[in-house]
């Protein structure tokens, strides 16, 4: 046990050699332990956008403030890939002129909100790509592997879903869906889809690429509220960050007096009377008045509670489903889409899902992108690396013929595989939204939570930055109390 005098001379020597309370995280004192600072108001644990917009907040209302990140990098599901032509994004890309939070915070911190550039005619084009065989659109109507019901046969593939679920959005507003009035809608979306008409295959081709995992294992509220986004949110048209995504996240953290720290992988939190203990793999530890949490769920499982959350949020983190999106990144070397006559843009029901072209300034293809989800994504994110690789290039061979041996992987990137995300965004299952929502994001105790699965209104950033904005009154409602 440490003597009184012991812990005056300690105080004593941090005094004389001035070192500040926010610059120390540790000092080791004269019995050879480690004590932390306990002068931080506030730990953000992630280093995503909500965790340093909402440290910028309470940094702009005289707080001190840290932020924690666990992996090598900030940004988290806003990733550039700067080192790959064109700059690539395996996570966020669009901002609706509706994101008031996102835009206003880039303004703050001096990054542009610009248009997308226009696409050159031939990004319209597509081909299809159905039970083994490639198809034109034009010919889809007639084409044998179209098994669709009658009245569905000239709707395209990537068109089904939206036929059956924009007309049939019943809410008006941001917050109605999970005012309890639509709990008959918190069914397995494959259920609403038959209910409104689908035929059992529109609902399998609805279920190849939806941006869901699963038809049956996700709640139809759940997918009407997103979908619904662009009707009632004011996103009626997408801009992007000037020079890729990941700018916003590194001129937020520029602002910051307090450098984030990267690599900080949090495996205990320790709530005690006047302050709140954080424990990371590393053996480090922090000390702070209040936390903010925007640790996705995934990684939230890893971490223990000294003091238990309610146990709803408990319920919540446990077993809320994310998406697994697994996008690979190739470039073609020739173009060999000139030679099998048809476009190289595909919507495919095959392991590979959709396989985006991207044009350069010039009008040409400089990448295509396969992008895999749901059952597809976590099979594929089952495969190591260089057998990963094969693989794509053999279904392309599949696919397309006329690609072997003219294409490149330039990178592969999954959101499942990833321990600190779990998946590339949240989702509900069948029943939930009406059992956690809104409890799942309510403070516990000294520990607010912030993330885009903790917003009601918008998903995404919009939604990660709404969720900043909350938490931060949050906090601060729990540092005037104490």
């Amino acid at each position: 046990m440490k003597t009184s005098s012991t812990l005056q001379g300690r105080r004593e020597f941090i005094r004389q050699v001035g070192i500040s309370g926010s610059a120390l995280l540790f000092a080791p004192d004269f019995m050879g332990h480690w004590a932390a600072d306990t002068r931080t108001d506030v730990m953000v644990l992630g280093g995503g956008i909500a965790g340093l917009y909402a440290a910028l907040q309470l940094q702009e209302k005289g707080y001190s403030v840290g932020v924690l990140e666990g992996a090598n990098r900030l940004g988290g599901r806003l990733f550039t890939l700067d080192n790959i032509p064109g700059r690539p994004e395996v996570g966020g890309i669009e901002v609706g002129n509706g994101y008031q939070s996102i835009i206003g915070l880039a303004e703050k911190v001096g990054v542009a909100i610009v248009a997308h550039p226009p696409a050159p005619p031939q990004a319209r084009e597509l081909t299809l790509f159905v039970r083994g065989k490639a198809i034109s659109t034009q010919n889809w109507h007639a084409s044998d592997c179209n098994l669709l019901a009658e009245a569905e046969k000239k709707l395209l593939p990537p068109l089904l879903e939206s036929h059956y679920t924009m007309k049939n959005i019943p809410f008006k507003q941001l917050d109605e869906w999970y005012s309890g009035n639509f709990q008959s809608l918190d069914i397995p979306y494959a259920d609403f889809l038959r209910q409104k008409g689908a035929s059992d295959e529109a609902i399998r081709l609805i279920d190849v690429n939806a941006n869901i995992h699963g038809v049956h294992r996700t709640s139809a509220l759940h997918v009407l509220r997103s979908l619904s986004l662009r009707i009632i949110g004011g996103s009626t048209t997408t801009l992007r960050i000037e020079g890729g995504s990941s700018r916003l996240p590194q001129a937020v953290a520029a602002k910051l007096k307090q450098a984030p720290e990267t690599g900080k992988i949090v495996k205990r939190i320790v709530q005690k009377k006047k302050r709140v203990e954080i424990y990371c793999s590393d053996g480090s530890r922090y000390v702070a008045r209040a936390v903010i949490c925007t640790l996705p769920f995934p990684a939230l499982r890893q971490v223990e509670f000294l003091t238990p959350l309610p146990s709803l949020q408990q319920d919540a983190i446990a077993n809320m489903p994310y998406i697994p999106i697994s996008q690979v990144h190739m470039r073609p070397t020739a173009p060999f889409w000139e030679e099998d006559k048809m476009p190289p843009a595909m919507w495919t029901d095959s392991p590979l899902g959709r396989i985006f072209a991207t044009y350069n300034e010039k009008g040409e293809v400089e990448r295509l992108t396969s992008w895999m989800v749901g059952n597809e994504a976590a099979n594929f994110d089952k495969l190591p690396s260089e057998q990963a690789r094969a693989f794509v290039l053999s279904e392309m061979a599949k696919l397309r013929p006329a690609s072997k041996g003219h294409l490149e992987i330039l990178y592969m990137n999954s959101w499942g595989n990833n321990p600190l995300n779990g998946g590339a965004y949240h989702q509900y299952a069948p029943g939930q939204i009406g059992k956690w929502v809104p409890h799942l994001a309510k403070p516990a105790g000294k520990i607010c939570f912030a993330g885009e699965h903790t917003c009601f209104t918008h998903t995404g950033m919009e939604g990660a930055a709404q969720s900043a904005e909350r938490a931060v009154k949050e906090v601060e409602q729990i540092l005037n109390a104490s």
